[in-house]
């Protein structure tokens, strides 16, 4: 009897160890095995009744299927987590766009934000090069010495710039120093003498003293001394001489004599322009001689300023010379003033044919360059841009045409596509997801 009981307790320690190892290598069920085992010690040293080994076991076997079941729903569970994370990983990548720059419509407004739709135009053939803005020869006028003597400004301060009136003193000519005496003194006795003569032979002709021929001869040198006299003296003479008057109104753009200087009949002493006409002088280099008979207007820009068009202000080609000037051919173009246009000032100067070919084009401000790589802007969805690298071709300084990158209809950032690159630079990097 005593060896069935220890047969019997041996049996339930194989069960527990069966139960144990049935539970898996889960680590939540070790303890309860290393508590079975210690049971089954126990089972050594003890005798228990077979009912109660039997409940024993019945409680190992449900232990053991409970968890084998726990174990099925959290594999299911993981393999569920994994399932919906791959998932959204796939719906994130399928709504990510790289290189995307998201600029929303309501900064698009603040920031003045233009876009476009593009298709071919006529543009003309363009060639950059520099140039000049002078005042116009049709606008401008010379003040000349009428007399030899010693020039002395009119009393108030004459400058290039300053502004002179039709008939305003410019200056005085004192002729008392004049090589060979006073010109005006000469030009008065000569013109005295010639009217005493011609009032004498009147009166003689009359009492045909003298013959008609005699008469027209006198008459013809009175005349003459009459007329130089005046010519000298037309602008006025007092005691500090002849006064030099300005011939229209005008601003002074240049000035030719000195304080004190000696002047000779004749001699520019200054320029005025009236400032209604200007001329534009560019300089075309050698090698697009070819281009010449197809010019036909042009448009400039000072540096950093405006650009302005010729065939806005009146704009006409004058003509071009066929001597070429240190490399050069200078065209000279004369349009209307303007307030962009300063005479004197270098310019930036575009050349334009007559004949115009259909191409892409787009506004100058809508490229983009770094380290010489252009680039425009496109929009593909309301609120998002994608940066485009081009080939552009010419430009005439208000459109530029565009060679390679954009296809006609694409929607191109026309104003504002410095703000598109600052928000690029700012945004994430690439791979962005956009969020609908």
């Amino acid at each position: 009897m005593r060896i069935l009981s220890y047969l019997m307790a041996a049996a339930v320690c194989i069960s527990v160890a069966a139960c144990g190892s049935g539970a898996g290598s889960g680590n939540r069920h070790s303890e309860e095995a290393e508590e079975h085992h210690e049971h089954a010690e126990q089972c050594e040293g003890h005798t228990h009744g077979t009912e109660n080994h039997h409940e024993h076991g019945v409680q190992c076997e449900g232990h053991a299927h409970e968890g084998h079941h726990h174990g099925e729903a959290e594999a299911e569970a993981h393999n569920h987590t994994h399932t919906e994370a791959h998932s959204t990983e796939a719906e994130a990548h399928t709504d990510s766009h790289e290189g995307e720059i998201v600029f929303s419509q309501q900064k698009q407004k603040t920031f003045g934000v233009v876009v476009e739709s593009i298709e071919p135009e006529p543009f003309a053939e363009v060639v950059k090069v520099g140039g000049r803005i002078l005042a116009a020869r049709s606008d401008e006028s010379v003040i000349s010495a009428t007399t030899s003597g010693i020039f002395h400004f009119s009393g108030k301060t004459i400058a290039e710039g300053s502004f002179l009136s039709e008939g305003t003193v410019f200056a005085v000519i004192n002729t008392r120093t004049a090589d060979g005496g006073d010109p005006v003194s000469k030009a008065r006795a000569a013109y005295e003498t010639a009217e005493k003569e011609y009032l004498r032979d009147t009166q003689l002709l009359k009492d045909n003293i003298i013959s008609q021929s005699h008469f027209d001869r006198s008459k013809l040198e009175y005349e003459q001394a009459r007329a130089a006299y005046e010519a000298l003296t037309s602008s006025g003479y007092g005691e500090s001489g002849l006064n030099v008057n300005a011939p229209a109104n005008g601003y002074v753009t240049a000035l030719y004599a000195k304080e004190g200087q000696y002047v000779s009949t004749g001699q520019t002493l200054a320029v005025i322009s009236r400032g209604g006409k200007l001329s534009l002088r560019a300089e075309l280099p050698l090698k697009y001689y070819g281009i010449l008979p197809k010019l036909a207007t042009a448009n400039f820009a000072l540096p950093g300023g405006d650009l302005v068009r010729l065939g806005e202000h009146g704009g006409r080609l004058i003509g071009f010379s066929r001597t070429a000037e240190e490399g050069f051919l200078p065209v000279t173009f004369e349009f209307d003033s303007c307030s962009s246009a300063i005479p004197g000032a270098y310019v930036d100067v575009w050349l334009l044919t007559g004949e115009s070919t259909e191409a892409l084009t787009v506004p100058v401000e809508a490229v983009v360059e770094s380290q010489g790589i252009y680039s425009v802007y496109v929009q593909h969805e309301d609120d998002a841009f994608m940066k485009r690298d081009i080939v552009p071709g010419g430009s005439d300084g208000v459109k530029v045409r565009i060679l390679s990158g954009i296809s006609p209809g694409e929607r191109v950032v026309v104003k504002g596509a410095m703000q598109i690159k600052l928000a690029s630079v700012a945004a994430a990097p690439a791979g962005h997801n956009h969020q609908h």
